[in-house]
């Protein structure tokens, strides 16, 4: 091979491997958005069918990263987060009017193929502004289909939102960085929590080797006919089982953790004893080694 095939060979790895780290980057950090504005038009969004839902093993609906990769608003940084989503109002301050986001919504729901109601569906920022998503960024916002156990009774009531609760209480009390909680919301709601709080071992016990488990709810208080998620967090491809306590019986349910160690279990409140606190117990095994934690909530 001569040296000019050899330098153009070279300049094509080169560019090759460019793209791989940038889409690599591109898609555990989003984009940033053109932020808040003081007139909001609607969004162009994309095609009919074009984008398509994927769910995980609890048939929790996730978007499709390449229509809906996630997109930050600039304004928030970890040095302004004080001022700006730690601020009680901000989000208020900064949402679009409904003039603008029905249009969109509906358009959303063409480019996802979304046929179920509309009001039970939610236009939802994947990386929610309580912890800096973009307002209006196309790429940030989807038609998010309602939660397994949903009833059409309850509206618009997903599981997301208490999971953003909880990711702005976590960022504001310095206890995890914004962009930590930013990706892992962009990549996947449903296991953030755990895998922002992965290293963190508050309230992990541990048996029969360095197996670790931990495990929190995304409501420790749900209202009767919500949902509550368990957010466990341990080994990597680790047996995961959850069984909740109720008052009457115990519901057991079985999934497996993720390349992070992350793991999530879906429960429906419905009609449960109010005011009795419901534990979780969590038995992880993986190669032989074993282990438990726990975690509850009390149904209102």
């Amino acid at each position: 091979m001569g040296r000019r095939a050899l330098q153009i060979q070279a300049v094509a790895l080169v560019a090759v491997f460019s793209l791989a780290v940038g889409g690599a980057f591109a898609a555990s950090h989003p984009p940033y958005g053109p932020g808040p504005q003081a007139h909001y038009t609607v969004q162009r969004q994309a095609a009919a069918g074009h984008c398509h839902y994927r769910f995980t093993a609890s048939h929790q609906p996730l978007p499709d990263p390449h229509c809906t990769p996630g997109a930050l608003n600039p304004r928030v940084t970890e040095a302004t987060i004080a001022s700006t989503i730690c601020r009680s109002g901000y989000t208020s301050s900064i949402r679009p009017p409904e003039s603008i986001t029905e249009p969109e919504k509906r358009a959303s729901a063409r480019s996802y193929a979304y046929s179920g109601s509309l009001g039970v569906a939610e236009y939802d920022h994947l990386v929610p502004l309580e912890v800096g998503g973009d307002p209006n960024d196309r790429r940030n916002l989807w038609v998010e289909p309602p939660s397994p156990g949903h009833l059409p009774s309850q509206g618009v009531n997903n599981p997301k939102d208490s999971v953003e609760n909880q990711a702005r209480s976590l960022v504001c009390s310095h206890e995890v960085t914004l962009a930590a909680m930013q990706n892992a919301i962009a990549a996947n709601w449903t296991t953030a929590i755990a895998v922002v709080t992965h290293s963190q071992g508050g309230g992990a016990t541990q048996g029969g080797g360095p197996l670790s488990c931990s495990a929190r709810v995304s409501d420790a208080t749900p209202p009767q006919y919500s949902t509550v998620v368990v957010f466990i967090s341990t080994k990597a491809d680790a047996s995961v089982t959850t069984t909740a306590h109720y008052k009457t019986k115990d519901t057991t349910k079985a999934t497996t953790s993720n390349a992070a160690g992350a793991a999530s279990v879906l429960y429906s409140i419905s009609r449960a004893t109010k005011g009795y606190t419901v534990d979780v117990t969590v038995a992880v095994s993986s190669g032989g080694s074993r282990a438990s934690c726990q975690t509850q909530f009390t149904p209102e």
